[in-house]
């Protein structure tokens, strides 16, 4: 499995809406800043047809480390998640048309 990273989406993006790169750059880089600063706050972000974005608490835990074999706590930590919606997990596994 291949997987896209930044420059390749922001590309893409500039060629489907025709934008020049640096324009197409600055407006993923909104759209996750405003994700980003939503999770933050405590809030959910849900894209209709695409799914939702959200906090998951992780409570304290001790654990072993696995290079001494000693004790370890890892401290709790509020943790991004993100759930598909149907609409996209059915997208996904269509076949393409075009590939």
């Amino acid at each position: 499995m291949t997987m896209m990273n930044r420059s390749e989406l922001v590309r893409e993006f500039a060629e489907l809406h025709d934008l020049p790169i640096p324009e197409a750059r600055k407006y993923l880089d909104t759209v996750l800043h405003c994700i980003t600063n939503a999770l933050s706050s405590g809030q959910q972000v849900a894209l209709a047809g695409f799914g939702v974005f959200r906090l998951r608490h992780r409570a304290e835990r001790t654990t072993t480390n696995p290079a001494t074999g000693q004790p370890m706590v890892i401290v709790a930590a509020d943790v991004p998640t993100f759930r598909s919606s149907p609409a996209l997990r059915k997208a996904v596994n269509e076949p393409r048309l075009f590939r």
